[in-house]
């Protein structure tokens, strides 16, 4: 059940509890009021005997007992409010409404037991009343054992912090407050990483936000080392479909420049002063898209790169003829992912699928870092061979 549900759940049922208690309160004032539906006809008796009145203790006789079940309810549907409006009150107040929901359900379960062995009579109100406390500490108790087993598959399956995509947890929180500028600010230590309940998805709880499912890349501590032999070659993709006879395309999907991920600020050893110039590029075969390619170089280096390069090639052929700088080496390492929803989108998949993530720094004659891509391709349009020799 999802907390957004369960919070909206409970504050229906309080709500529901708060009408039956004002009725039974007003009936307590004016008797005439009260009435029993044809099956049970023992409201009377019920309302009759001292129990109905502050609990049947001394000095509370004035005060109704459904008065004490009326500010019971409201009380819990104040707390649903306040975990929508405050976040930072948000575990306080479902604490305090799970402590309120136990107390009302043992409440209620001694007044039934006062109806079924002492008084003899139901009233079909209390026992409407009774259940909704059961209700509501349900869909809590619900609500914890969700928590409790994501929880418990996050030790099993230790969390890291590499979605699909390459990106970082704290990469993926910037580009949400970009979307929602209310949650500006936020910071990865405010974000509950609740687990992976389901094998491959990091499922990500956000304050005042419904349940996040982002794809992992891997459960950290579990599939062992990653491979990085550079076997892929993917900067001679045009070159390598062509000389296979196929027609290797691209378009650009968009460009910019400005601070790069953390990732790749470290790959391409940018000075604080230094920002970087990025392309993202759709390559297909014909009209079949196969990969999903971003490349960032220094800016400072090719301040002129946005204006001039337009996609039609590999950038690190561009770079070679425009600038006269080559890529003479560099490194690759690959790993396998589950594309989301937006990424299969460009690939003609449908979102879950299995694809290869590769990260490539290549480096200028010099051993500089030149220029470092990503690039995010179909699993169901490649297969890798690496050739072994025994020594």
């Amino acid at each position: 059940m999802r907390p957004k549900l369960a919070n909206r759940l409970v504050f229906g049922f309080a709500l529901l509890g708060a009408g039956i208690s004002a009725y039974l309160t007003a009936a307590h004032l004016n008797p005439a009021l009260l009435t029993c539906g044809p099956i049970v006809q023992g409201c009377d008796e019920v309302a009759a005997h001292a129990t109905s009145r502050g609990f049947g203790i001394a000095g509370l006789e004035s005060v109704p007992t459904a008065a004490f079940g009326l500010l019971m309810y409201l009380w819990v549907a104040a707390l649903s409010f306040v975990r929508v409006a405050s976040a930072a009150l948000d575990r306080t107040a479902r604490l305090l409404q799970a402590a309120t929901a136990v107390a009302a359900v043992g409440v209620s379960a001694w007044l039934t037991y006062l109806e079924a062995f002492v008084i003899r009579a139901w009233c079909q109100w209390c026992i409407a009343s009774a259940a909704l406390t059961v209700l509501i500490l349900l869909a809590m108790a619900i609500l914890a054992i969700a928590g409790l087993y994501v929880f418990g598959r996050s030790i099993w399956h230790p969390l890291v912090v590499a979605v699909a995509g390459g990106s970082s947890v704290a990469e993926r929180m910037a580009e949400i407050e970009t979307r929602h500028p209310d949650l500006a600010g936020l910071h990865v230590g405010e974000v509950h990483l609740v687990g992976i309940k389901d094998p491959g998805y990091l499922q990500v709880y956000l304050d005042r936000r419904p349940w996040r499912r982002f794809p992992l890349t891997a459960a950290s501590g579990t599939l062992g080392p990653k491979l990085r032999q550079g076997v892929l070659r993917l900067s001679d993709y045009a070159d390598t479909m062509r000389r296979n006879g196929l027609n290797p395309a691209a378009r650009l999907l968009g460009h910019g420049r400005g601070d790069p991920p953390v990732n790749v600020r470290k790959a391409l050893a940018l000075a604080d002063t230094e920002d970087a110039t990025w392309f993202q590029r759709l390559l297909l075969v014909g009209d079949a898209p196969m990969m999903i390619e971003t490349c960032y170089v220094v800016s400072q280096r090719f301040p002129d790169l946005e204006e001039a390069y337009d996609g039609s090639e590999d950038i690190h052929h561009f770079l070679d003829r425009r600038y006269g700088v080559r890529m003479s080496s560099g490194s690759e390492s690959f790993e396998p992912v589950i594309l989301e929803s937006h990424e299969a989108g460009l690939l003609g998949v449908r979102a879950g699928v299995p694809a290869l993530w590769v990260e490539q720094l290549g480096l200028d004659a010099a051993g500089k870092p030149l220029v470092f891509c990503s690039t995010l391709l179909r699993g169901d349009r490649c297969r890798f061979y690496v050739r072994l020799a025994l020594s």
